[in-house]
């Protein structure tokens, strides 16, 4: 069955927010609309819900970048974007 949720426009939302955001941490609902269409759903955290997430690192770092070759800008006042500009049609 469906869960019937308080719904509030983003404007109350903004202008009352302390209250909702006392009324989520209580166990409180809402669904968030911005010009009557549901945005978003405001719930509280629960820490517990995330305990089967895990960081994996990287096995190795890319020494793919190495190969990238740089261009040489010449002088202090080089046209940055015209250079950009010439190097993506060229």
């Amino acid at each position: 069955m469906y869960k019937s949720y308080l719904k509030v426009n983003i404007s109350t939302l903004k202008a009352k927010l302390s209250s909702y955001v006392k009324e989520v941490k209580n166990g409180g609902e809402f669904i968030v609309l911005d010009r009557n269409l549901p945005v978003a759903k405001m719930t509280g955290f629960n820490d517990e819900k995330n305990t089967d997430l895990q960081l994996i690192l990287p096995r190795s770092p890319d020494t793919s970048l190495k190969d990238i070759k740089g261009k040489k800008i010449k002088g202090k006042n080089t046209d940055i974007v015209s250079l950009l500009l010439e190097d993506r049609y060229s």
